[in-house]
């Protein structure tokens, strides 16, 4: 496309009432903050404000200011600033007479948070690129990393991300202050005649500890212009999904119907392909006239492993001739774990003691009840300050802990009379008495003193005192820990600050027989070669017992739960070898994976005739197979979904010249049918839309 550049034109934020208006294609928009000085917003703005009719800012503690709102004190007016503050809040930057705005995040304020640019498309025409361009301030003075990144929008309510503005500041703290020219141009727009476009630039913790960098925004340029839509491709959103859902659903999608093929394919994150999912380069088509959205799945495996949520990319590689690749050209899939962590008693560990003394002598204690040592791996203690939801310091826990012994997490400026006794310092031992302190097994929480989200100003009661300025030792009947604080906060003694008479050992009441894995453990497969039925002995105080299989090289487990003392095993391939494991539940508890056991299932004699086919496929719900050789005998039809879950069965049909399968309209999706005619049998992938 050809772009016209006219002289540029400043539209200042301080004219009272005025929105920001894009006047003509090739036309600058500018924005410099000339005259800001920190005191706030207003609609009709004083000398020194900001026009809130074009600025929305979120995430400060004292409350959001949205379009036409208000706010002339606190965090959204804290006047001028050179730089190196402590405060959380917007200002002025005054760089050598040069003004930005200028924000100051905490671990309540801008945390996550952003700030919106609002315009209006007034050209009469349909705008469909824009060339952005800024600058960003980034005074690297802390020991925290932050990121400051660029979205836009139509509706100020979905936001697409531009990643290559994407801003982390520096984790190290070095005191230098970076100056960031960014730019970029956002092709496949289509902003109508008077409609709305948003900038926004958003900000958050990513890493380190301690307290944030300060982020200026200043020299805002943004040049629109008219022209044909350019047919782009984007893949819509991020997706999560809980393992053992069987499938990931991601979304592509073209901004304008046009014939386009997509060429998609998927990289690790912390998700490792053949291991947590299954998936191959695909080809997506659309066509002109047809749908401009078109779903795929990503497999999704299961396992027994207790885990952090899991991650992989999903991205667009090219496309053909006809169309591009937009801006969102990637999204996340999160594997969220389906398994809990064993909180029963002494199953895990729980906090025993607890010291907020004078100073820095500030300590936890970890017990390990149970009757084996425990790997810390996946082990994380978080400290959420003055009821913030957002963790203020966090320590992963390594190495191991023997049974029936202590983990000791000091302040590293702590009395020596604790330091002698550390098995590692660390700054999660920052905490007051009003900070909740929680002991995490990777997502799941198994022990917390306090109460996130809550600020109880001074301390929480416990006993004959509280968390503040006391040291807290857990009962020797407490076999577990807790996360109800309400039963949590009786289960400790409480003694004078400064006591560590108790640090280093715990004494606590033995716990009854742990849960066990089942005896007895058959397999009994079905002669025809696609089932399978487990049976055992049930567990004394077992509640829930699980089994995952998988044919012997297959990279992904299948999964099976069941309160009784057997189940079924589904979608097997007939002629193969299969492996599986069991695991036990008692209530909290759990016991397992056994050791691996084998079994195979027998092979089938042979295939339906040659020529058996299976149409049309996608289809609406309703299937058909002709080519059979046989006209009465019985057919079996099987449906099963792609983690192997039987969905639908008919065993009353006849193998004649033309077979019709009508599955029931709820079942969608990509699924697996088998169908059976005595010990033959064929099997195809299809899809019902």
């Amino acid at each position: 496309m050809k772009k016209i550049l006219l002289p540029v034109i400043l539209l200042s934020a301080f004219t009272a009432g005025a929105q920001v208006s894009i006047v003509g294609s090739g036309v600058p928009v500018s924005e410099d903050f000339t005259g800001f000085d920190g005191t706030g917003f207003d609609p009709a703005p004083a000398a020194g404000q900001l026009n809130s009719n074009n600025w929305e800012v979120l995430g400060f503690s004292d409350g959001d200011l949205l379009f036409g709102g208000s706010s002339a004190t606190g965090d959204l007016a804290r006047g001028i600033t050179t730089g190196n503050i402590t405060s959380g809040g917007l200002y002025a930057f005054d760089n050598s007479g040069n003004t930005a705005v200028y924000i100051q995040p905490t671990s309540s304020d801008f945390n996550p948070g952003s700030i919106t640019w609002k315009l209006q498309n007034n050209t009469g025409s349909i705008l469909t690129e824009v060339d952005l361009a800024y600058t960003v301030y980034i005074y690297n003075n802390e020991g925290r990393a932050n990121n400051w990144n660029c979205s836009y929008s139509y509706d100020n309510t979905t936001f697409v991300n531009i990643p290559s503005l994407d801003l982390v500041s520096v984790e190290a703290d070095e005191d230098l202050l970076y100056t960031y020219n960014q730019s970029t141009s956002i092709p496949g727009l289509s902003i109508g005649d008077g409609d709305f476009f948003y900038i926004r630039w958003d900000g958050a913790d990513v890493s380190g500890s301690g307290s944030r960098d300060e982020f200026g925004l200043d020299d805002i340029s943004l040049t629109a212009y008219a022209g044909e839509v350019t047919p782009l491709a984007e893949l819509v959103e991020d997706v999560s999904v809980v393992e053992g859902a069987g499938a990931a659903t991601v979304s592509v999608e073209l901004n304008v119907s046009a014939n386009c093929d997509v060429y998609v394919s998927a990289t690790d994150g912390t998700a490792e392909m053949f291991v947590d999912y299954l998936f191959d380069p695909a080809v997506i088509s659309f066509t002109e006239g047809g749908a401009t959205m078109q779903t795929f799945d990503v497999l999704i495996g299961n396992d027994f492993d207790l885990e952090f949520t899991e991650t992989l990319t999903v991205h667009i590689d090219s496309t053909s001739e006809g169309c591009a690749t937009g801006l969102s050209n990637e999204v996340t899939v999160s594997i969220i774990d389906n398994e809990t962590a064993a909180t029963g008693p002494c199953e895990n560990l729980f906090f025993s003691e607890y010291i907020e003394g004078s100073s820095n002598n500030k300590a936890l204690e970890i017990y390990n009840p149970g009757a084996v040592d425990i790997d810390m791996d996946g082990y994380v203690v978080k400290v959420f300050n003055n009821g913030s939801t957002v963790p203020s310091n966090t320590f992963y826990l390594t190495g191991m802990i023997a049974s029936e012994d202590v983990y000791l997490i000091v302040n590293a400026s702590a009395d020596s009379a604790l330091l002698s006794l550390a098995d590692t310092t660390a700054s999660v031992t920052f905490f007051n008495g009003n900070d909740a302190v929680v002991l995490f097994q990777f997502m799941d929480t198994l022990d917390m003193i306090g109460v996130v989200g809550e600020d109880p100003i001074t301390e929480w009661p416990v006993d004959t005192g509280g968390t503040g300025e006391n040291t807290l030792v857990r009962k020797a009947s407490v076999s577990a820990g807790q996360t109800d604080w309400s039963i949590g906060a009786t289960e400790w003694d409480v003694y004078a600050q400064n006591t560590f008479d108790f640090y280093g050992t715990h004494t606590a009441d033995g716990c009854a027989p742990a849960c066990t894995t089942p005896d007895d453990i058959t397999v009994e497969p079905d002669a025809g070669g696609t089932t399978a039925l487990v049976s055992w002995t049930a567990v004394d105080g077992g509640t829930q017992y699980g089994v995952r299989y998988r044919e012997i090289g297959s990279p992904m487990w299948l999964k099976k739960a069941t309160t009784g003392s057997m189940t079924m095993l589904t979608g097997l391939t007939p002629g193969a070898d299969y492996e599986f494991q069991m695991v036990t539940r008692c209530g909290e508890d759990r016991a397992g994976p056994t050791s691996l056991m084998f079994f195979s299932t027998p092979a089938r004699t042979g295939i339906f005739t040659e020529g058996v086919s299976v149409f049309p496929n996608p289809s609406s719900g309703t299937f058909y197979m002709n080519g059979f050789d046989n006209e009465t005998e019985e057919l079996q039809i099987h449906v099963y979904d792609l983690s192997g879950r039987l969905l639908y069965l008919r065993s009353d049909m006849h193998a004649g010249e033309l077979v019709a399968i009508d599955l029931p309209d709820a079942l969608t999706g990509q699924m697996i049918l088998e169908a059976i005619k005595g010990d033959q049998m064929i099997r195809s992938m299809i899809i019902v839309e």
